[in-house]
């Protein structure tokens, strides 16, 4: 019990350290609703990657980070293998697509990302070229990526 009340002691000093760094206040009022809410975020995170990760945040970022944002940053890095994006997935179908009309067997070795965008569209997918196809193609392509995004970034408590 005392290794949980110190990490929790050692977050709460990461949280002030992020808010004094953009010259916030953490009221008194709010201070319990503020650490549950990166807490609930943050929690299953090593405290040194966090203060890495917000160390680098700090030099660009005029605008103090969210956990929502600081989550997305670590868990981004540990993906070993990132989805591509949707510009090059629809570079990945029209290679398809051209292969498909020669004869020629495209490596299908894609991201998961991508094979599960090309068994949504189907068979559909091999007739897709126009600018509006594009569009189509590339909001599948978000919803597929935005539900593979959410497992990564999943909470583990």
């Amino acid at each position: 019990m005392s290794d949980i009340k110190a990490r929790k002691g050692e977050f709460e000093d990461f949280v002030r350290q992020v808010y004094a760094t953009y010259n916030q206040t953490i009221y008194e009022t709010e201070r319990v609703v503020v650490m549950r809410a990166w807490w609930d975020l943050l929690q299953d995170i090593p405290i040194d990657v966090l203060r890495r990760t917000f160390l680098d945040v700090a030099l660009t970022n005029k605008f103090m980070p969210t956990p929502g944002l600081l989550r997305r940053m670590v868990k981004d890095a540990e993906l070993e293998d990132r989805p591509p994006s949707a510009q090059q997935a629809w570079s990945l179908l029209q290679g398809v697509v051209r292969g498909s009309v020669s004869g020629v067997h495209v490596q299908n070795d894609f991201h998961v990302v991508v094979r599960d965008t090309f068994a949504v569209l189907g068979d559909v997918a091999l007739s897709l070229s126009t600018n509006g196809d594009r569009e189509y193609f590339m909001g599948v392509y978000g919803e597929v990526l935005e539900k593979f995004l959410r497992d990564a970034y999943r909470v583990v408590t």
